[in-house]
């Protein structure tokens, strides 16, 4: 059997589908040059082997179709496993990108926390630099006070 029905990385869903492609793939037989096809890790270097199949003078008609369903039936499962790869780092990318999120919020959140201590320490410094000014002032007084005093 060219396609497995009840494997779920063959790429099809239908049962029609894949019935026609196995019988005619069973019909037509089996190419020993297909499957050079069979170790092609992308749809172009399938293609380009199909390509060569397919222009090969010496081989039947009914052995260049064989070759061009079971072709399909890979390319196919090969966009399955691309799917299923895709989707995967799809959901990897959206797990970094909460994390990414999370630790943004935690940072804003210590931004903040460090902005309000800030303020607290410089109003408290403010408050201080007020008082011991007015402190000042009063020691001032005082001393202009005496001085005064000591001159009469």
């Amino acid at each position: 059997m060219a396609v497995n029905f009840n494997d779920p990385t063959c790429g099809f869903f239908q049962r029609e589908v894949v019935d026609f492609l196995n019988k005619q793939i069973l019909r037509n037989g089996v190419s020993p040059h297909f499957y050079l096809i069979q170790m092609c890790e992308s749809w172009g270097d399938m293609e380009k082997k199909l390509r060569d199949i397919l222009t090969d003078s010496a081989m039947s008609g009914a052995m260049k179709e064989s070759c061009a369903w079971r072709t399909l039936a890979l390319a196919v499962r090969l966009a399955e496993k691309q799917k299923r790869e895709d989707t995967r780092r799809m959901r990897k990318l959206q797990d970094q990108l909460y994390e990414q999120k999370l630790f943004t919020n935690v940072l804003v959140g210590m931004v903040d926390n460090l902005r309000k201590t800030q303020e607290k320490e410089k109003e408290k410094a403010q408050t201080q630099l007020q008082q011991s000014l007015m402190t000042l002032r009063g020691l001032e007084q005082e001393r202009n006070t005496l001085r005064n005093e000591l001159f009469r």
